[in-house]
């Protein structure tokens, strides 16, 4: 991963951290599965309590 989109992943990730309910799109109508763009990447993933995440990244290359 380049330098740039290190930090943009950085930065989004403590975004995440902070508010994971505001800072992505429930999917599904679960409130608990969620999904963002994080740079050039679409991040999914789960709030399973308080201070638990799980996060799965997919970076679309075309």
């Amino acid at each position: 991963m380049d330098v740039s989109t290190r930090e943009a992943w950085s930065k989004a990730a403590a975004v995440l951290a902070r508010d994971p309910y505001g800072a992505g799109s429930a999917v599904q109508g679960d409130p608990d599965h969620r999904t963002t763009v994080v740079g050039p990447a679409i991040a999914v993933y789960y709030v399973s309590g308080p201070g638990v995440m799980t996060i799965t990244v997919v970076r679309i290359v075309h």
